[in-house]
């Protein structure tokens, strides 16, 4: 299977879409530092360090850090299946330096978004996890793949299937 400019076999995990190479090392990443918060936590403040704070907007490395903390492991899962689902078919498109380019811009955006939201609203947040970057994808994919149909499973069991156009737009 070709991806961007080079060729990537082996990297299906044996039932849906294969992992791209900026897919995998952003879910692995983001599985790693969810690891680090659950053992290290009490001798060393992750979250507090790395986490989003809209108080300190100026503190610019959490615009990126923020990423790869979650707030539990459902958190993580449906954002790691999201980046699976949608990412993996637009760094296909992009390529891997494109994609990772756009990742890290939407992730960023994501950032400067909230700050920008609670410094209106007069509010401070601690934020955490790659949500703003699913969503950039969502974004991305519904304008990539406007018209391809997606299925989903309302309560696990009813299928209602509609275009990523609307999918992304609801």
């Amino acid at each position: 299977m070709r991806y961007g400019s080079a060729s990537y076999a082996g990297s299906g995990f044996g039932f849906g879409r294969p992992w791209t190479p900026a897919v995998r090392a952003l879910i692995l990443v983001c599985g790693g530092v969810y690891f680090a918060q659950l053992i290290f936590s009490r001798a060393f403040p992750i979250v507090e360090l790395l986490a989003l704070d809209t108080a300190r907007p100026l503190e610019v490395w959490r615009w990126v850090t923020y990423v790869f903390l979650h707030g539990g492991a459902f958190h993580l899962l449906f954002n790691a299946l999201a980046i699976w689902m949608f990412g993996s078919e637009i760094e296909a498109r992009l390529g891997t330096r494109r994609f990772a380019t756009f990742c890290a811009v939407t992730g960023v955006g994501a950032a400067l978004s909230v700050i920008l939201v609670d410094r209106l609203l007069g509010r401070e947040s601690l934020v955490l996890g790659a949500s703003g970057v699913v969503f950039g994808l969502l974004m991305a994919y519904g304008l990539l793949f406007a018209e391809r149909a997606i299925t989903l499973l309302v309560f696990f069991v009813l299928p209602v299937s509609m275009k990523a156009k609307h999918f992304v737009i609801a």
